[in-house]
């Protein structure tokens, strides 16, 4: 497998001023998979899936499985892709999630009226990149890739992008758990104690395997709290820290002072479970 898998996460937050009155948090998701490419009557057709939602969506094509969760401050996703050829055939799969959202937010304290205060804070990712191949002739790719800003703070990925495995060759899981983007900014509150600010995250995942002459290749992402802010650590004005009280308001109703990390729901978990599921069997195949 040559072709290069390809996988975004962008992450935004814009400082610019915003009318509280026209605050507004959206959110969308979109899946895909594909299956094994098959004639019917002359034709090649190849098995898909696409599921595009607000909130949640999910996609199965054969053993391969997408699936993404949005909520206020946090994003979920997984792609798992699993073949297997016999003989001199050749099987191929692949799967991608795309989540973002936009979330609009108001600082409020008094005791801030006019003053710049600096707001320290991070962006989490977490996650298990897998691939593995029982073939000579196969790949599997697993894979995402970080850049964009937070709150006017350039983000660059230092992480583990992909995992990828080729030739009978496992790879070792990736793990990304706790993988932090720093953040430290600074937001100008108006005369009246107010801060507007935005925040917005998109992130894609991708897994693809591909296996010939016979064998098996499986491939997985598997994010179950993806991206989420970690609340804010510390707010400090004129290089002193701010103790006192403030509040943060959202058009979802999350406060970001406080971690906005998820608990996985029983479907979103499931489908991952799934697909570690597969990708543990695999690995035990070749043992």
């Amino acid at each position: 497998m040559r072709n290069k898998i390809a996988s975004a996460l962008l992450l935004c937050v814009s400082l610019a001023p915003l009318m509280a009155t026209g605050a507004t948090f959206t959110s969308s998701v979109n899946v895909t998979t594909t299956g094994n490419a098959i004639n019917v009557d002359g034709v090649i057709v190849t098995p898909s899936c696409t599921a595009v939602h607000a909130g949640f969506a999910n996609c199965s094509t054969e053993a391969n499985n997408a699936n993404a969760r949005v909520g206020p401050g946090y994003l979920q996703l997984s792609a798992f892709s699993s073949v297997s050829a016999g003989g001199d055939g050749r099987s191929g799969g692949t799967a991608r999630s795309q989540a973002s959202f936009s979330d609009d937010l108001t600082f409020d304290s008094l005791a801030l009226a006019g003053k710049t205060v600096t707001v320290t804070g991070s962006v989490v990712v977490e996650g298990v990149l897998s691939a593995g191949v029982g073939a000579s002739f196969g790949g599997a790719r697993a894979s995402w890739t970080g850049y964009g800003g937070a709150f006017g703070v350039g983000l660059v990925n230092q992480g583990i992008t992909e995992t990828y495995a080729g030739g009978a060759v496992g790879s070792p899981d990736s793990n990304l758990r706790g993988f932090v983007f720093p953040v430290v900014s600074t937001l100008q509150f108006d005369a009246l104690g107010h801060a507007q600010s935005s925040i917005a995250f998109t992130m894609i995942v991708d897994a693809q395997s591909v296996v010939t002459s016979g064998g098996t290749a499986t491939a997985g992402a598997a994010f179950s709290n993806t991206v989420y802010w970690s609340g804010i650590e510390s707010l400090s004005v004129d290089g002193a820290s701010f103790a006192g009280p403030y509040a943060v308001t959202s058009a979802s109703g999350a406060d970001y002072r406080f971690s906005t990390a998820p608990v996985p729901e029983g479907s979103t978990l499931g489908m991952m479970l799934l697909g570690l599921g597969l990708l543990g069997a695999f690995k035990a195949r070749r043992r």
